[in-house]
């Protein structure tokens, strides 16, 4: 946490480029002015860089990175004017006393702090709107990085999902299963050979696709939940809801799927009494609702799954990349129960 602020607090201080900005207009003025009176030229242009440097760095050091923010808009428009208006009078009233001391020859008392005004108003606006050009190209270049490094980063997210999608456990449990359904003549074993077909199918053929039909994603959850089924004896507290409007909606491949493997993980049913697995689907013209809710085996709901962790974090980068500021994940992690609640916002 302290070394991200300390790292936002570097972006907004001077870089040399900036300097070498300053002793430009510092030398300018300076030369406009020593015609007239060389210590005169020192001290007012001297006085002047200060100053705009002075409301340059209160501006991005302060005012952009903290109310520059959706919500605090007029705040900031309230405490810029605020900044200009006392630096302005401040410099002014310290530039009105102290020319007398230099200059003989000076307009009235009144003359003079009306001109002093004025001067100090056109550097001081222009060094502030100077600071917000300044801060916003910065801004506009970290964010320029940052999706260059979010798009060389989805290629290897992209491979890691691909290698993960199907857990060898199950995939070897499943070959279990239809070896003894073959074995025994069980009339579901072709059945379930096509289900299994379907999911490698998708796997390796469909998921090499940036976005898939809706509608696969939930017949590989449908034949991932029949075969965990197919290991286990008696009925089973286990529920897929779906209300889809439009099954031909595009969508990312094996986003939904590390929920529905972490429900049967968290909950160990088939082997636990009392467990349940309860999964929700809900697609309309404008919002996707996925919900998963889930007991939790005592054996589990004591210590964290690293593997667990990982594939959530993947979830939550590929929906950055894939609906940024448009999804909200929310995940509550309780002793009896783990649930998960994602909404993303499509069209409009």
């Amino acid at each position: 946490m302290d070394k991200q602020k300390r790292k936002r607090g570097k972006k907004f201080l001077c870089s040399r480029d900036e300097v070498l900005v300053w002793i430009c207009v510092y030398l300018f003025l300076f030369m406009g002015g020593i015609s007239h009176d060389a210590l005169l030229a020192v001290v007012s242009s001297g006085l002047i860089v200060s100053g705009m440097v002075s409301v340059s760095l209160i501006n991005r050091v302060l005012l952009i990175p903290h109310l520059l923010k959706p919500h605090r808009y007029f705040l900031y428009y309230i405490f810029s004017a605020l900044l200009l208006i006392v630096s302005i009078a401040l410099f002014a009233i310290i530039d009105s006393f102290l020319m007398p001391l230099l200059v003989d020859d000076i307009p009235s008392r009144n003359d003079a702090i009306a001109y002093s005004v004025f001067k100090y108003s056109v550097f001081f606006i222009t060094s502030f709107a100077y600071g917000n050009i300044d801060a916003q190209i910065r801004n506009n270049r970290e964010m320029t990085k940052h999706s260059e490094r979010l798009l060389n980063e989805k290629k290897d997210m992209e491979l890691r999902m691909l290698r993960s999608q199907i857990n060898p456990h199950f995939l070897f449990n499943a070959l279990n299963n239809i070896y003894s359904m073959v074995y025994t003549q069980d009339e579901n074993a072709p059945d379930s050979i096509l289900k299994l077909s379907e999911m490698l199918r998708y796997v390796v053929d469909d998921c090499q696709s940036e976005n898939v039909f809706i509608e696969k994603e939930i017949n590989y959850i449908e034949n991932f939940i029949d075969f965990q089924l197919m290991r286990m004896e008696g009925e089973q507290d286990i529920s897929f809801v779906k209300e889809v409007n439009n099954p031909k909606f595009k969508f990312p491949p094996m986003i939904l799927q590390p929920f529905v493997e972490n429900c049967f993980k968290y909950s160990r049913i088939g082997s636990v009494s009392g467990a349940y697995i309860h999964i929700t689907l809900a697609l309309t013209d404008t919002q996707l609702m996925f919900t998963t809710r889930n007991s939790k085996a005592v054996a589990v709901a004591s210590r964290k799954n690293s593997n667990t962790g990982i594939g959530i974090a993947n979830v939550r980068q590929r929906l950055e990349l894939s609906f940024p500021q448009s999804y909200k994940l929310e995940i509550t992690d309780m002793p009896d129960y783990y649930q998960v609640e994602l909404s993303i916002r499509i069209g409009g």
